[in-house]
């Protein structure tokens, strides 16, 4: 989340259910959560939990 002067930049949307088909479309994409991309590809899935 980011606050800006008179408002909130960037906001904390929440999140769908785990079986939700938004959950793997949209939740799981780098563009969804803000972050750099290069050729607007996707970060490769996690290879294990830490």
């Amino acid at each position: 989340m980011l606050w800006h002067r008179d408002g909130w930049l960037l906001t904390d949307m929440g999140t769908t259910g785990y079986g939700a088909k938004m959950h793997y479309d949209y939740y799981k994409n780098s563009a969804t959560h803000n972050t750099l991309s290069v050729n607007q590809t996707n970060q490769p899935p996690a290879i294990r939990r830490c």
